[in-house]
């Protein structure tokens, strides 16, 4: 019988430690016990830092007084930061022994009985849900891992790719789009509103979009990708990023909206546009198009004709 029981040793194994400190008998189940210190350390933050910190060097060495002869090694980096995740496993490992967590390599999951876990149930007071996340994959992106990936394989690159796309302008997109950049790379940053970013005041997006195709970013605003394959080693990408402009005769007053925005909200408009665009740009077209009913529903006020 366990005081308590933490599921995941991500930010699990912290409760671990200052639990047992406390006099509590605690269980950490961890499905690799290797993987200690979860994302933030193995895949996440530990690494991109690095990484950036080494980026922002080389980006401020090409600016400055260095010629561009200098090469950074992206594997021999890689392999210092698996050095440093290694020596923070071992500690984190060195701090739940010393505190006297037990350590539990496998899944657990909670039944009625308590946890279960490689065959066995854990009885205890208290139950600590600390499992993580894994990324959202949009509907039509295939990912395989090898050219279509997610930031945690983004992240284990030994050598600098010559291109490369990210899609989503959030903290883990810009800070993939600032790295690669920097190393070299030629980088679409594709998102899907006006601006990088909703949260941020307009002057600091600005700034941030100023600062990111100063590095060379390609932005791509107003865009989403419907779907992205890989075939013959090459990623098939489409992207809708169709805009509808309209202009009111006053100067200053064009508006856009977004094709995908409209299909949303006024799908009945869209198709007509559509329609409009391939009828000739004449007065016959005009009068065409007055003729085109569309609903958005199955009900409508018009009857079929009937044969007499």
């Amino acid at each position: 019988m366990y005081d308590v029981i933490i599921i995941g040793g991500g930010l699990g194994y912290a409760a671990a430690i200052v639990l047992s400190k406390a006099g509590k008998k605690v269980a950490l189940i961890e499905k690799n016990l290797n993987h200690l210190g979860g994302t933030c350390l193995h895949n996440g933050c530990i690494l991109s830092k690095n990484l950036l910190h080494r980026a922002k060097t080389v980006l401020e060495s090409s600016e400055d007084v260095f010629n561009q002869n200098g090469k950074l090694s992206f594997e021999k980096l890689q392999e210092k930061i698996k050095n440093i995740i290694d020596s923070n496993t071992k500690a984190i490992t060195a701090q739940l022994k010393a505190a006297g967590a037990q350590l539990i390599e496998g899944e657990g999951f909670v039944v009625d009985d308590g946890v279960e876990v490689n065959g066995k149930i854990l009885k205890s007071e208290f139950i600590i849900i600390a499992d993580g996340s894994s990324p959202r994959i949009p509907e039509g992106i295939e990912v395989d891992r090898k050219h279509i990936i997610t930031s945690k394989e983004a992240l284990e690159f030994t050598k600098i790719p010559k291109e490369i796309s990210i899609y989503g302008s959030g903290a883990i997109g810009l800070e993939m789009a600032s790295l690669f950049a920097a190393l070299g790379s030629r980088v679409n940053l594709i998102y899907r509103h006006e601006h990088i970013s909703k949260k941020f005041p307009q002057n600091i997006t600005e700034k941030l979009e100023k600062q990111l195709k100063a590095i060379g970013v390609n932005l791509m605003p107003n865009s989403t990708i419907t779907e992205a394959n890989t075939k013959n080693s090459k990623v098939i990408c489409k992207i809708n990023n169709k805009e509808y402009f309209s202009h009111s005769g006053y100067f200053g007053s064009t508006k856009s909206v977004k094709m995908t925005e409209l299909l949303e909200k006024n799908p009945e408009k869209l198709y007509k546009l559509s329609a409009r665009g391939m009828l000739p740009k004449t007065k016959l077209g005009a009068k065409m198009i007055k003729k085109l009913k569309i609903y958005a529903g199955a009900e409508h006020p018009h009857t079929a004709q009937l044969a007499k």
